[in-house]
């Protein structure tokens, strides 16, 4: 028996802390609304086929945010933040066995991501600055 499955899902997170790239650095705490307000793009999905015992499972998901603040000294006038995200997760599995309605499966997978910030400070009574910084890895 071979069927697929897609779920799109949404996931409503908060961040707080210290941003930065190299010196650059600036306190974050924004709400769910401030979130929500600089969303450029966003995709939350999982997909699962199986035939037989045989599965393939994948979630994905991308995050991309902007937001652009005045700020409060003479040296810079505002202060944009970029922030990506992407996260793959494929898993392949095998369905060991399945007795009334309970299965045991064995599963196999690895988890990409990569996740980038963007800072840049207008000029002011200073010339512009700016700075990026990524990260990737799996496991």
């Amino acid at each position: 028996m071979a069927f697929p499955c897609f779920a799109p899902y949404l996931w409503l997170a908060g961040i707080k802390g210290t941003v930065g790239v190299g010196d650059l650095t600036t306190d974050i705490d924004p709400g769910v609304s401030d979130i929500l307000d600089a969303l450029n793009f966003g995709f939350m999905g999982s997909f699962e086929a199986r035939k037989n015992r045989f599965m393939v499972v994948t979630d994905l998901l991308y995050i991309n945010l902007d937001q652009t603040k005045d700020t409060s000294g003479p040296l810079f006038s505002s202060l944009k933040v970029t922030e990506k995200t992407f996260m793959l997760s494929p898993v392949v599995g095998y369905r060991l066995a399945e007795k009334e309605g309970a299965s045991l499966d064995a599963i196999a997978g690895i988890r990409f991501w990569h996740a980038s910030t963007k800072l840049e400070l207008a000029p002011g009574c200073w010339r512009a600055e700016s700075g990026s910084a990524a990260r990737t890895g799996r496991t």
